[in-house]
């Protein structure tokens, strides 16, 4: 697991924040922003889910033990993290 720099231990650090996730979808850069939700999935364990304030948009889920992203501060985009995949 990778956490970036913030000092976070685990995604449960980002339960109840805004979030903003950066990711690329058929060779485009994407961000994607909305709220953590950290718990327990019977079929994946810990997970962080991540709601846009949209239900209509779906959620993106993070299994703790899978996770490889990097997590750092989305001050500059008006979250309170921001998550990195490559």
């Amino acid at each position: 697991m990778s956490l970036g720099t913030v000092g976070c231990e685990s995604l449960a650090t980002l339960d109840g924040r805004w979030i903003a996730v950066r990711l690329c979808v058929l060779g485009q850069n994407r961000l994607l922003k909305g709220w953590g939700r950290y718990e327990h999935d019977a079929d994946l364990g810990r997970v962080l889910r991540i709601e846009p304030p949209f239900k209509k948009d779906g959620e993106l889920i993070f299994a703790e033990d899978d996770f490889s992203g990097a997590i750092g501060c989305g001050k500059a985009l008006g979250c309170d993290f921001l998550i990195c995949l490559s």
